[in-house]
C-alpha cells in the first residue's frame, strides 16, 4: 500500500475474505466489519483508497463452499453490507468510501437477485461485475461478458463497477476457467475495445483489469509478462487511461 500511495495510485481495496467452506454466513459479521474499518483507518484515506470490495466473488463455489450460491448465504451478505456500510460512514461521513457489493456467483446473477433489495441504495454505492469472456467461440469471449453487466444493471438501475476483466495470453496452454488463450497483441486489442466499450455507457462507472504481471503456467493475464517486460496491453491499457481518465 504504501509504494501504491508514494507512486500517486488510487487504490480499490478487496477485502477478498478470508474463505472458507461454509460461506459468508460462517464469518463473524461484526468482527469482519470492525477488523476492517481497523485496517483501512491505520493504512488509508477515501481521497486514496475511493471504494472498498466487501469479499470476493461471495457467491462462488469455489471460494466459499457448496452452499454458496444459496439464498441464506446472499441473505448473510446483505447483512454483511449494512453493517460495512453503517460503521464506514459513521466513521468518514459523506466522505465515506464507496462501499461495493458483488453479483457474481456460480450462477451468473441469482446470487445478486438474493441479496438486492429496492433500498440497496442505504447500503450499498454499486455493484461489482467480473465479466470474463469464457470458454466459448472467440467471438464472444474478445468481447468479455457484456451480456452479463447489461443485465446487472437492469436488474438494479445502479451503477456497475468492473473489478475483475482479461485475457490471458498463455498460447498453446490450456483456456483457463474463465478464458480462452489470446496472442499479445490480441489481448491489447481486447482491452481497448473493452473500455471504449465500457466508456460508452452511462452506468459503467470503473473498469479495473485483472492483472498487472503474469503468473503460473497458463495465467499470463498480466499487462506485463513474467520477466517484467511490457506486453503491447501495457500500452493499450496506458492509452485507455488517458482517454477515459484513470
Amino acid at each position: 500500500l504504501e509504494a501504491f500511495k508514494n507512486a500517486g495510485l488510487r487504490i480499490q481495496m478487496n477485502f477478498s475474505g478470508p474463505y472458507n467452506s461454509g460461506g459468508v454466513c460462517a464469518l463473524n459479521a461484526s468482527a469482519w466489519v470492525a477488523e476492517t474499518l481497523s485496517f483501512y483507518k491505520a493504512n488509508t484515506t477515501p481521497t486514496q483508497t475511493p471504494s472498498i470490495e466487501v469479499l470476493n466473488e461471495p457467491g462462488g463455489t469455489w471460494f466459499w463452499g457448496p452452499n454458496a450460491a444459496s439464498t441464506s448465504s446472499a441473505l448473510c451478505y446483505r447483512e454483511l453490507l449494512k453493517k460495512t456500510y453503517t460503521a464506514f460512514h459513521a466513521q468518514y461521513g459523506s466522505a465515506a468510501p464507496k462501499i461495493l457489493g458483488t453479483l457474481d456467483g456460480a450462477n451468473g446473477l441469482s446470487f445478486g437477485k438474493a441479496w438486492v433489495s429496492s433500498d440497496w441504495r442505504t447500503y450499498v454505492d454499486g455493484f461489482i461485475v467480473h465479466p470474463y469472456g469464457g470458454v466459448g467461440s472467440k467471438g464472444s469471449s474478445a468481447l468479455g461478458n457484456r451480456e452479463r453487466i447489461e443485465n446487472a444493471h437492469a436488474m438494479t438501475g445502479g451503477p456497475i463497477y468492473i473489478t475483475e476483466v482479461g485475457w490471458p495470453t498463455a498460447v498453446g496452454q490450456s483456456a483457463t476457467g474463465d478464458s480462452l488463450q489470446w496472442t499479445e497483441s490480441e489481448q491489447a486489442a481486447n482491452i481497448t475495445n473493452f473500455i471504449g466499450w465500457a466508456a460508452s455507457t452511462d452506468y459503467i462507472a470503473q473498469v479495473i483489469y485483472f492483472n498487472y504481471r503474469d503468473f503460473g503456467t497458463s495465467s499470463w493475464y498480466g499487462v506485463l509478462r513474467t520477466d517484467g517486460s511490457r506486453k503491447p496491453s501495457y500500452e493499450a491499457l496506458r492509452q485507455a487511461a488517458l482517454k477515459y481518465g484513470a
